[in-house]
């Protein structure tokens, strides 16, 4: 997927994130102007976890990451 992000479409990339995240599984800060939390479909739950995880910068809690 890493490869193929960089030569999607915008309208492509769209449909990944939406196959990834619930709907409304973008949790935004506003004032920051950050990301701060993911709600991933339950599926890919577990595989999405691993990769941000190692991040150093993400946990997973309940049924997200933050």
């Amino acid at each position: 997927m890493t490869a193929s992000w960089g030569e999607a479409t915008p309208e492509e990339r769209r449909d990944i994130v939406g196959e990834l995240l619930m709907v409304e599984g973008l949790v935004y800060d506003l004032e920051r102007q950050v990301i701060v939390g993911l709600i991933p479909r339950p599926s890919v739950l577990p595989i999405l976890a691993l990769g941000i995880q190692q991040t150093g910068k993400w946990e997973q809690r309940e049924e997200g990451l933050w």
